[in-house]
């Protein structure tokens, strides 16, 4: 896993947003993105992007166990 400042994850998501501003369900989630990412870097906190796709009771009990922080 590759760890990130999140102010560069604060720029990267606004140019999406502004890209795709129309796209209202995309919007919704690069939003909820970037609030998440707000919060982290007003406390200094690194991130690292995981898209899944599927529900959450796919997840691998190896993966469970790798995982380090916190989702949102």
């Amino acid at each position: 896993m590759v760890w990130y400042d999140a102010s560069e994850g604060l720029l990267t998501i606004r140019e999406l947003m502004a890209a795709v501003h129309e796209e209202i369900l995309l919007g919704e989630d690069l939003r909820a993105m970037e609030q998440a990412l707000l919060r982290a870097s007003e406390e200094d906190i690194r991130f690292c992007f995981i898209l899944r796709n599927g529900m959450d009771h796919y997840i691998s009990p190896m993966e469970m166990d790798r995982r380090v922080g916190s989702f949102w």
